[in-house]
């Protein structure tokens, strides 16, 4: 069975220090060589990553489903299509060939350009939106989406754990 890379719970943004370059989206905005890619219209990305993990008390447990996936997942694509419409793209590679080649969905940016909120069944495993932190760091788009629930601590009180879906992407 294929391990989708794109679908899961909720993702966190680690930025790698203050010395590294970010910036955020900006639909329209032209591309230029040598820069980070900032327009997101018209990009397509390869799959790179997909950490999944939880935070209680300070202490974070998460691996990269990356590493474990099928070589099948490996070469994914999503394409950035102007309009607010993406394409989810099984690549080269497919797993199931039964299964279509591609699949849709929409996206829009928040007026700040630092949320991507995706709405498609085959990324976030629902129907309903979810609303990404998204990024470029070193030419890298990182997508991070976390929820943190409070659960009662048998000892008193409540714990909150936050659990975090990470998505990195290559540009194309």
């Amino acid at each position: 069975m294929k391990i989708r890379l794109l679908p899961f719970l909720f993702t966190i943004l680690a930025l790698l220090s203050c010395e590294t370059p970010t910036d955020y989206l900006e639909p329209g905005k032209d591309k230029k060589e040598g820069a980070a890619i900032t327009n997101l219209e018209g990009t397509k990305w390869k799959v790179t990553s997909m950490i999944v993990g939880q935070e209680v008390s300070g202490v974070k447990n998460e691996a990269d489903l990356f590493l474990i996936a099928e070589n099948c997942s490996k070469d994914d694509l999503v394409h950035f299509n102007a309009g607010g419409n993406f394409i989810y793209d099984e690549g080269p590679t497919k797993c199931d060939p039964d299964a279509p080649q591609q699949e849709s969905g929409t996206w829009s940016l928040s007026a700040d350009k630092k949320k991507l909120t995706l709405t498609s069944n085959i990324i976030n495993n629902t129907d309903s939106p979810i609303v990404y932190e998204a990024a470029i760091v070193n030419k890298n788009l990182t997508l991070t989406a976390r929820e943190t629930i409070s659960m009662p601590n048998p000892a008193g009180g409540e714990i909150k754990m936050t659990i975090y879906t990470i998505m990195g992407f290559t540009p194309l």
